[in-house]
């Protein structure tokens, strides 16, 4: 299969917070507040770590508490988040994990690392950010039986979890809604660096509203529990929104499977699927399955050793529209139980000409057939009437549409040039 034969190596550096106040939230998703990335409040330094310790107070948004560390303070024990408008950051958690509860809490430019527990960064508050830390080794990610030990997850409401490095757990990076009967959710998994779990980078069950944009996934294989889907939708994900994400190099791209028994007509699943670039994996998108209805609207996927597009009993009302599917080895598109609309995909039939798609470029040439042959998507409207954030753009932001008519696939095409290769790794970081 072609999807083994390109790794991407990527490096990932911690942000500098002080020089991040201009920080904007990935595509679609809201941003959590500026209380999150102040630098200066009620600052307690950290100078010494230990084994388990607990950061508490009541702070504002003008003024939050910050515990800062000093030469990043290692603690060996749990470490635990609550409060009102806490900031813990420069710490290193190695070995017990991180728990975030209270109501605004964040942790930042931090590493956890090296548990061995269900979840390693465990979420059960409200308005909670973990931005820009590195978080790996919860478990063992080459274990030949089911590990189940993620990088972050949990409960609670509104919860951003954004330009992170999470990587090697035993097994996803994230996961949401494991028995949880859709109590919670408005989750935004945004902008992260996920790869070489032993099961998915992210796997949604009974969870809703959930936004997964702007990630990097990569390197992951199927297993004694899992088909290796870089993505995973399944159970019951109401309003679970996949958009402009780069996923390459794994079993499988993007993955929906049955609904579970709770949920039923009054609750409907409507999954959007948008904007993404999945290249040289073993099959783009799959499953779906039990009257889900999904929008899969303005992909590129490209290389695939199976089928670009498999799916099947999609409820009435998909759509399956200005997608690019190009070196498919398997059939292009594969529908059974429910076909949706399809309008206006290219469809291994003509060369859609990206400007170097083995080195992970597909953006389009000016001769390009793709170049305005799409058209107006509802998938854009229906988002932005969910989430009151717009996405009418491509995934290095410009405008859709940008000269009268839609063009198809991932990328618009802009006279005169456009960005090459993989979108750029967030600014003003700095290695520790």
């Amino acid at each position: 299969m072609r999807y083994g034969v390109m790794v991407m190596l990527l490096l990932f550096a911690m942000p500098d917070v002080a020089s991040a106040q201009a920080w904007a939230p990935p595509i679609g998703i809201p941003h959590p507040g500026a209380w999150f990335l102040k630098t200066e409040g009620n600052v307690q330094l950290v100078t010494a770590g230990g084994t388990s310790r607990t950061f508490t107070g009541t702070g504002t948004a003008n003024a939050p508490i910050i515990f800062r560390g000093v030469n990043n303070p290692r603690f060996t024990g749990s470490v635990t988040i609550s409060g009102s408008y806490v900031i813990v950051e420069n710490i290193d958690a190695d070995g017990g994990g991180v728990n975030l509860t209270g109501e605004h809490v964040a942790l930042r430019s931090s590493e956890v690392r090296n548990a061995n527990k269900g979840t390693m960064v465990q979420i059960s508050g409200t308005d909670v950010v973990v931005y820009g830390n590195r978080i790996h080794g919860n478990g063992d990610a080459d274990s030949s039986s089911e590990a189940d030990r993620h990088g972050v997850g949990g409960g609670g409401n509104r919860i951003w979890i954004v330009d992170n490095e999470i990587y090697r757990n035993g097994g996803d990076s994230v996961q949401f809604g494991h028995n949880g009967g859709n109590r919670f959710g408005t989750i935004y998994i945004g902008r992260n660096v996920m790869h070489h779990d032993r099961e998915n980078a992210v796997d949604i069950k009974e969870v809703s509203n959930v936004v997964i944009s702007q990630n990097t996934m990569y390197g992951y294989r199927a297993t004694s529990s899992s088909e290796g889907a870089a993505v995973v939708l399944h159970y019951c994900p109401v309003n679970a929104q996949v958009i402009f994400n780069t996923i390459y190099d794994s079993s499988v791209g993007i993955s929906a499977s049955s609904l579970n028994s709770s949920c039923n007509s009054y609750r409907p699943v409507k999954i959007g699927v948008i904007g993404n670039v999945i290249w040289n994996v073993g099959t783009g998108i799959q499953g779906w399955g039990s009257g889900k209805v999904a929008a899969i609207v303005g992909n590129t996927i490209y290389g695939t050793g199976g089928a670009g597009i498999n799916v099947a009993n999609l409820g009435t009302g998909s759509v399956v529209e200005n997608n690019i599917l190009w070196s498919i080895q398997g059939r292009p598109t594969a529908f059974s139980g429910g076909t949706p609309a399809l309008r206006n995909n290219l469809l291994d039939t003509a060369n859609p000409q990206f400007v170097n798609p083995d080195a992970g470029d597909f953006h389009l040439r000016s001769t390009s057939p793709a170049i305005g042959a799409g058209v107006a998507s509802a998938a854009y409207a229906t988002y932005q009437s969910l989430y009151g954030v717009p996405i009418s753009v491509d995934r290095d932001g410009v405008p859709r549409p940008s000269g009268g008519t839609w063009d198809i696939g991932a990328y618009e095409f802009v006279s005169g040039g456009t960005p090459s290769g993989p979108p750029a790794a967030p600014t003003g970081l700095t290695v520790r």
